[in-house]
């Protein structure tokens, strides 16, 4: 059992606000859907140096960062922030008893 930290989380957040575009298969191709936007807290940070560097080696170079949500993700959907970057989810950690999740999220390259 672990505490809840949602107190702690919220010490520390803000309100983010994202748009998260699923991708799922019709008719044997890939379709993206972009959701509505939505609100929740969270918080993003560089990936530490240590996770980085058993990243395989392509992946070393790509913005990677660790996000804490109270918002619940699942992996590959995209995530646009107030700034209108762009993150896919990567990874994530069910923390749900601590009251967030964590994720590992990448930064999206910006079309030229």
């Amino acid at each position: 059992m672990f505490p809840d930290m949602s107190d702690v989380l919220s010490g520390f957040s803000e309100t983010i606000q994202f748009a998260v575009v699923s991708k799922a298969i019709v008719d044997y191709e890939l379709s993206e859907t972009k959701a509505s936007i939505e609100y929740s807290t969270g918080v993003k940070q560089p990936l530490p140096a240590q996770k980085l560097r058993v990243k395989p080696e392509g992946q070393r170079t790509w913005r990677w960062w660790t996000m804490w949500s109270t918002k619940q993700l699942k992996l590959d959907d995209i995530i646009k922030d107030n700034c209108n970057r762009e993150y896919r989810v990567m990874e994530s950690s069910d923390w749900r008893e601590a009251g967030h999740f964590v994720y590992e999220i990448v930064e999206q390259a910006v079309p030229v």
